[in-house]
């Protein structure tokens, strides 16, 4: 294996911005565990929230079917009390 100057310089490049990556990933972790606290719910629900939300942005649409799905959860569950009547066969 060759290993020039350009490529011990290339991989230490690449391993200092993998340590800044990791850096952030812990700030932004910090971050949601302070907006969840703020929100009264868990960083998982933050997690969700933000996802749903760049799925959104990029996508479109997902909202619609993300809600027709727990609308349909909850008329399975016998939460919601639409027209339709949960099915007890």
């Amino acid at each position: 294996m060759h290993l020039d100057k350009k490529i011990k310089s290339i991989i230490e490049d690449v391993l200092n911005r993998k340590a800044k990556i990791a850096l952030q990933k812990e700030d932004i972790r910090e971050d949601i565990k302070v907006v969840a606290e703020r929100m009264g719910v868990t960083p998982a629900a933050v997690n969700r929230i933000m996802t749903l939300v760049d799925r959104e942005r990029r996508k479109g649409d997902i909202l619609h079917s993300e809600r027709e799905v727990i609308d349909a959860a909850e008329i399975l569950a016998g939460i919601n009390n639409h027209d339709e009547a949960p099915s007890h066969a």
